[in-house]
């Protein structure tokens, strides 16, 4: 006849830093901070070269995306350090700040995929505009990417154990995602390499940009 109602408190250590988070988390919180310390630096040195290539008039379409990737990155970062920086205190956390700071990062990988794709075919490197088959097949590339990413979030959100899925790529939205990565790549060097066939004066400038981003 006894109806009683308690509470567990699991904790690891006693440091702040590793109080409430478990072993595959310590350190989390360090990393988010060092990375929004120095993504921070490199928005300001991103804002100091916009103005010198705007007194210019250089300012192009590609090198703003570039500046709202890294926008988008240091604000996912601000939410994340904000929610693991309450989950420390309460071992709890905000899962809302969580999934807006997912959602920026999305956005600024988006962003920089986009950038990386024109780039590679040639869009204010050796043209103005790009064909209207490119922009739809742009187009539907990054619909598509945008779908599995919102598959993601869902599948994420609904089916998701925490204590059994670590990653978000151990999961068939991940599978896509990492499909989409795959073709995304095979895209850039096609286009890199139809725009050195086109204009080998560029390879200065194309060689470097597809070895640094495929790695990327």
């Amino acid at each position: 006849g006894l109806i009683l109602r308690h509470n567990m408190l699991l904790t690891n250590g006693d440091s702040y830093w590793t109080y409430h988070f478990s072993c595959d988390q310590i350190h989390i919180l360090e990393t988010n901070i060092a990375f929004i310390c120095a993504f921070s630096i490199i928005m300001l040195l991103t804002f100091y070269v916009a103005s010198v290539l705007k007194s210019r008039q250089l300012l192009h379409t590609t090198y703003k995306m570039y500046m709202a990737s890294v926008i988008f990155y240091v604000i996912c970062l601000f939410f994340l350090c904000v929610y693991y920086g309450d989950y420390g205190h309460t071992g709890i956390g905000v899962p809302g700040l969580k999934i807006t700071g997912r959602v920026f990062y999305s956005l600024s990988q988006l962003t920089f995929l986009l950038m990386l794709i024109l780039l590679a075919k040639g869009y204010t490197v050796t043209r103005g505009r790009i064909s209207h088959s490119g922009s739809v097949k742009i187009a539907v590339f990054m619909t598509l990417y945008c779908m599995v990413y919102i598959g993601l979030f869902i599948s994420e959100a609904v089916l998701f154990d925490p204590g059994l899925v670590l990653y978000v790529y151990e999961s068939p939205a991940g599978y896509g995602l990492i499909a989409l990565q795959i073709i995304g790549w095979l895209w850039f060097i096609y286009a890199i390499f139809f725009t050195l066939k086109h204009y080998p004066e560029k390879g200065s400038f194309y060689y470097p940009f597809f070895i640094f981003y495929t790695f990327w």
